[in-house]
């Protein structure tokens, strides 16, 4: 892990000078009749820390009914620095996507949904992109995927992906973490991301379950019913108070932590 004070700008320099390491120098072919195995330093390659998946997705605003997260694809999976640069070269830009997409990039094995279990219980920083910035993004982006796959942050287990979301009023970048109750690694997170990005503006953090909440009250509407059975409407109003108890609850840890915003 690096120290703090090391992390602005060092993901970048250090993993494109791993990645083109070697490759100025072209070394004779083998001989075919030598009967000898390539030297190791030809074939040698970086592994990662831990393996990381691309995934993209772009809902279609027609289909309201359809489950979120449904038209999310698995793109690549990748576990060294060689084969991370043969996809970033390959994939557009954050900056040439429709207004709508997402890229995600998250640990092999974690999916980029709140319901994945890694994640239930985490939540999330965001930066947003000021408008027309779309280099700004594109930097943004790069920087904050060379800090995760280079294990740069501290608190490096609590990291579960980050997502970059284009959209036609603001781009944002958001960082998920997995333990949101865990206010000092979370602090500690968003505090070595700014320093990454070199982001002047404030960030905010967000629990998953807490939005959750928010969501099923606005899809669902649990304080209201049409039913004649006076005992379902109290019994709904009483979910009610209790889950709106635990958000309230929610918005006190939240306080805690956004009161560090800086």
């Amino acid at each position: 892990m690096a120290e703090a004070g090391e992390i602005s700008g060092a993901p970048v320099v250090e993993l494109m000078q791993e990645a083109t390491e070697g490759q100025e120098e072209q070394q004779p072919p083998p001989q075919e009749d030598s009967g000898k195995e390539l030297d190791a330093s030809e074939s040698k390659t970086h592994p990662l820390e831990n393996a990381w998946t691309l995934w993209f997705d772009k809902p279609d605003p027609k289909s309201r009914g359809s489950a979120w997260g449904s038209t999310m694809r698995r793109v690549y999976t990748f576990s060294t620095v060689e084969d991370f640069w043969r996809l970033y070269n390959n994939v557009m830009q954050p900056s040439l996507l429709s207004a709508g997409a997402n890229f995600h990039l998250f640990k092999s094995g974690i999916e980029p949904k709140w319901e994945d279990p890694q994640c239930a219980s985490g939540g999330k920083w965001t930066a947003s992109i000021p408008r027309g910035s779309k280099t700004i993004l594109d930097t943004f982006w790069l920087h904050t995927l060379l800090a995760m796959i280079g294990e740069q942050f501290e608190e490096g287990d609590e990291i579960c992906g980050a997502v970059v979301s284009v959209r036609a009023r603001q781009d944002k970048i958001a960082l998920w973490t997995r333990t949101a109750s865990n206010e000092a690694a979370q602090i500690g997170i968003g505090k070595q991301w700014k320093d990454v990005l070199e982001y002047q503006e404030q960030m905010g953090y967000m629990f998953h379950n807490l939005l959750t909440d928010i969501r099923q009250y606005l899809e669902h509407g649990l304080f209201e019913t049409h039913s004649s059975d006076a005992s379902v409407r109290v019994r709904l109003k009483m979910q009610g108070r209790r889950r709106w108890q635990r958000i309230v609850t929610q918005f006190e840890l939240l306080k805690m932590i956004c009161k560090h915003q800086f």
